[in-house]
């Protein structure tokens, strides 16, 4: 039971404890409910949470992800950003890939900009080329390089030019009008692209539902999979979990900091930009495996607090990752603490396979 307690104690402790953050080198990792960067002399930065604000320069790349994320200070590398609502008031030197829901780009950029969002505005510069996709998308900014755009509401501002060519990607029959002040006739392409027929809402709502169900029913078999076949194993990650849980998770989010680290610095020499995607594809896996296992710690100490035994036959332990993998999907669904808590149960879980794998070896 001090598992469960642990993770009750998770959803609370865990927006405070991340917001310290990892620094390794140069380089800034940061969790929680709101994440400012505000100290200078940041390499590269990877931010995640409710509200993530760069608020001082970035020598290097910035890679955010929030409901509401702002970059008020410049970057001088590449941005990667992905929230809600984001806006980008400091110039970026080299390339942006943004992903939202309300886009501003209000500063210059020295790169390329990929874009997309629900509605987009661009009324700033952007030196290289830009990929624009939304349903209503407004450039107001002179772009030196190509455009794509693909809109259902497309306008250009007075301050809109485009120097190289621009691709219109769309489904309708009609030819977009474009003004001539903007980009010639001549250097303007029309593509069709057909679009999907939208499903009904019943039929959305339906595979929705049936997508939870799945992702609940792959969770159990796995867990039930992993008990089964090497039960002694398994166990001792249950009593490394439930006897250690803090310095278990402590060692779960260095061992995933450490992957994530290594495919940065091993990117920065080039050649290892080979090896990057086998590191990305291990992280994944690894993350993936925790979470299984903690998963099972879940639903192996409910089990044991309902009946008052182990599950220790086939059929209790398949019952036992089944009442885990629901507990985690439902709590999953809980806004804003439902993915901390996975979170917690990834690193909770990895933390456990790291001392496994390592044991002794691991203070």
């Amino acid at each position: 039971m001090r598992f469960l307690a642990f993770l009750g104690m998770l959803l609370v402790a865990l927006p405070a404890a991340a917001q310290e953050g990892l620094v390794l080198g140069d380089d800034v990792y940061r969790a929680g409910s709101t994440v400012v960067l505000a100290e200078k002399g940041a390499q590269s930065v990877f931010l995640a949470g409710e509200r993530v604000a760069v608020e001082a320069g970035v020598a290097g790349s910035a890679h955010l992800a929030g409901r509401r994320v702002e970059v008020a200070a410049p970057v001088a590398g590449s941005l990667y950003a992905a929230g809600l609502d984001i806006a980008l008031t400091a110039p970026v030197a080299g390339d942006a890939t943004i992903a939202g829901r309300d886009i501003a780009v209000t500063a210059a950029l020295g790169g390329s900009l990929r874009a997309a969002g629900a509605t987009l505005r661009v009324t700033a510069p952007v030196a290289g080329n830009a990929l624009l996709v939304g349903d209503s998308v407004t450039l107001d900014a002179p772009v030196t390089g190509d455009v794509a755009l693909a809109a259902d509401d497309m306008n250009f501002g007075p301050e809109a030019r485009i120097d190289g060519k621009l691709v219109l990607l769309g489904g309708e029959d009609e030819t977009a009008t474009v003004p001539a002040r903007v980009v010639p006739p001549e250097r303007t392409e029309v593509r069709r692209v057909e679009r999907p027929a939208e499903r009904p809402p019943a039929a959305g709502v339906a595979a929705g539902i049936g997508s939870f169900l799945a992702g609940i029913a792959i969770l159990a078999l796995l867990a039930t999979l992993a008990a089964s076949i090497a039960p002694v194993g398994v166990e001792a990650l249950r009593d490394e979990i439930s006897l250690r849980p803090f310095r278990t998770f402590g060692l779960g989010f260095l061992a995933l900091a450490a992957l994530v680290g290594s495919g940065v610095i091993i990117g920065l020499t080039v050649v290892g930009l080979l090896i990057v995607p086998a590191i990305v594809l291990a992280t994944l896996l690894i993350g993936f495996a925790g979470c299984v296992t903690a998963v099972y710690m879940l639903g192996s100490s409910l089990y044991e607090w309902r009946t008052r035994r182990e599950p220790d036959r086939l059929g209790a332990r398949g019952l036992a990752a089944l009442a885990g993998a629901v507990v985690a999907g439902l709590v999953f669904l809980v806004p804003f603490l439902g993915w901390l808590f996975m979170l917690g149960l990834v690193i909770t879980g990895t933390g456990a396979l790291a001392r496994a794998a390592f044991g002794s070896r691991i203070a």
